[in-house]
């Protein structure tokens, strides 16, 4: 037992010894002397602390906390006296044990051990109570509490008994009409939602908490929008974790992520059809040193693959990967049924993956090794030629060879009429994998299209995040520029799902929901950090990069989307080229390679690649 807890068992019983004794004396109308002669009745005390001591463990008394003691605690306390003292009558009147224990005592004895075991109870919460308004006085973090359920009551708890809060708690602020004008736990409900923004300019609130577990990424959004339009820097939301702990709801308190804030829908997969696919299968993973790589070997794992091959030129991400995998299996957060090997290796070296995929035999290919990043593919045009199209070429040539069952290539949105480097050779990839359609190859080639990632390697949200801790400036390319996002694991579930629905040439499309505008998600972000933008934080536009234009698309003009079972998931309709074509064009693209020019290698890649412009 706790220190605590048995400190409360203590006083508790303490105030039943105490009480039985007055309310002795008050039987015998204060006579003391004559109380002394009682000898039988002292000698059962120790019954009665017994007694009281298991109804106290009955109704957890002992794990009531004193600072917060609430209505509930009230009647606990209450229902265990009252069993107590039911128990003693029954001891005294059935079994003739308590015959030296007068009646009216037990029954003295239960409004007075009650009204003090009450009195201890409550009087801390109420010193408590009068020392942290006191302080509050000196604190300028004006917080109201959005939502005054179970989750509202809880935290007012925590900060009540926690100095290390520094809030000025304002009130409530609930959408229920009928708790409003009333007060909770001595705060006062003071308006709803709508009335929200007008009371946070009023009150000069600093922060909102937003108490509401299972509050929708939609609601979220609205309410985080109405406090960062009103001046507020601060917004924290609780997690339906601390429900089951109240006494640790510190813990469970966050800072909004930009996350919540895209209104992503839930992710619905068939998780069946995915462990159909690979369950038992031997697995390589491109990549898999990277952001979608190595979240792509996290989700495979959980379907329990015969073995995985983990497959990169990056050996830091690589190392890094591989060690999470180890650690997670000693400790079993992850199948310890999966054979696990890292491999150093470049997608450009023929005899490299030649030796490794005739040793291997590999069931399925998850291609995510590709250079991504757009301004440096400007300037070597010929490296992302390399890379991303000779090396998967490769990669197609020996999953041919040794009878791979999917191969499944990780696309992007770039691809789609391209304006960059990049984005063409994704686009010519993606022609490679429906060329596969008309082979006669046993190996089904499918792709996966979709848009930026919250949080990859290289990406905006960690260059903005960089920037706000070092004070700023945050740029922006342009102030109109939009992007499509979605999470890392959101979009490899898809890709796993879209594996399984697999014929063989398609182009998977994964729905990324609406656009965001960068210059909005940048002033998000700084307000999420507790700064208000242009004048804590500077926002730059630097003009669009090389390359680069203001908003991408997830089809091209010839293209149509069918749907899936999934709603997430669609199907581009096929382009069909031809193998003989493709290889042409591989020539084409080859001899491209010795010029030194890279305006030359663009002309030649714009005359395969026809959209790219």
């Amino acid at each position: 037992m706790k220190s605590k807890a048995l400190a409360v068992i203590v006083a508790d019983l303490a105030v039943v010894l105490i009480g039985y004794i007055l309310s002795l004396w008050v039987r015998l109308e204060f006579n003391v002397q004559v109380m002394l002669q009682f000898e039988g009745f002292f000698r059962l005390l120790p019954i009665v602390l017994i007694i009281y001591l298991c109804s106290f463990i009955v109704f957890k008394i002992h794990k009531a906390v004193l600072s917060a003691a609430s209505i509930g605690d009230g009647i606990s306390i209450v229902s265990a006296n009252l069993l107590a003292t039911l128990i003693l009558t029954c001891l005294k009147t059935q079994f003739s044990v308590l015959d030296d224990m007068p009646g009216s005592v037990i029954l003295i004895s239960f409004f007075v051990v009650t009204i003090f075991n009450v009195t201890i109870h409550f009087y801390s919460r109420g010193v408590l109570t009068l020392r942290h308004r006191h302080n509050q006085k000196t604190t300028s973090n004006a917080t109201l509490i959005y939502g005054a359920g179970n989750a509202g009551r809880l935290l007012i708890k925590e900060i009540l008994q926690n100095d290390d809060y520094e809030y000025r708690v304002l009130g409530f602020v609930d959408d229920n009409p009928s708790l409003i004008g009333f007060d909770i736990d001595g705060y006062p409900v003071v308006g709803n939602g709508q009335s929200l923004k007008r009371l946070v300019k009023q009150k000069k609130v600093n922060q909102v908490i937003i108490a509401m577990p299972s509050v929708t990424n939609g609601e979220l959004k609205r309410i985080s929008n109405l406090v960062f339009d009103s001046g507020a820097k601060v917004v924290h939301v609780m997690s339906s974790v601390a429900l089951t702990d109240p006494n640790n709801v510190k813990n469970k308190l966050r800072k909004i992520d930009i996350k919540d804030l895209l209104n992503r829908s839930e992710v619905r997969i068939d998780s069946d059809g995915i462990l159909e696919k690979i369950n038992g299968k031997k697995v390589i993973v491109t990549g898999a040193g990277g952001s979608i790589g190595s979240e792509l070997v996290r989700q495979i794992i959980q379907y329990k693959p015969t073995r995985i091959v983990l497959f990169d030129i990056n050996e830091t991400g690589l190392y890094a990967i591989e060690q999470e995998l180890m650690i997670h299996s000693r400790k079993n957060i992850t199948s310890c049924d999966t054979e696990i090997k890292a491999v150093i290796g470049s997608i450009r070296d023929e005899n490299r993956l030649e030796a490794l995929f005739s040793e291997e035999k590999f069931d399925l290919v998850f291609h995510a090794a590709a250079h991504k990043h757009v301004p440096l593919m400007e300037t070597s045009p010929q490296e992302a030629i390399k890379n991303n199209i000779f090396g998967t070429k490769n990669l197609i040539d020996v999953s041919i060879k040794y009878g791979v069952e999917t191969f499944v290539n990780i696309s992007t949105d770039k691809a789609v009429n391209p304006t960059n480097v990049m984005g063409a050779t994704k686009r010519f990839i993606e022609m490679m994998i429906q060329s596969q359609r008309c082979m006669k190859s046993n190996t089904k080639f499918v792709a996966v299209r979709f848009g930026n990632v919250l949080g990859s390697n290289g990406s905006v949200i960690p260059l903005f995040q960089k920037q706000i801790e070092e004070g700023g400036p945050v740029t922006v390319t342009d102030p109109n520029i939009v992007r499509y996002f979605m999470t890392i694991p959101e979009a490899v579930s898809l890709v796993l799902q879209a594996s399984a629905y697999a014929l063989g040439g398609e182009i998977f499309v994964l729905d990324m929901g609406k656009p965001v505008k960068i210059d909005d998600l940048a002033r998000k972000m700084i307000r999420l950090s507790g700064y208000e933008p242009d004048k804590d934080i500077e926002i730059q536009y630097t003009g669009l990069r090389p390359g680069e234009k203001l908003y991408e698309e997830l089809l091209m003009g010839t293209e149509t989307l069918r749907k899936t079972d999934n709603k997430l998931i669609y199907v581009a309709t096929p382009t069909l080229w031809k193998d003989d074509d493709i290889q042409s064009y591989l020539t084409e693209i080859e001899a491209s390679l010795y010029k030194e020019n890279s305006n030359d290698i663009k002309i030649i890649l714009k005359k395969v690649v026809k959209t790219y412009t």
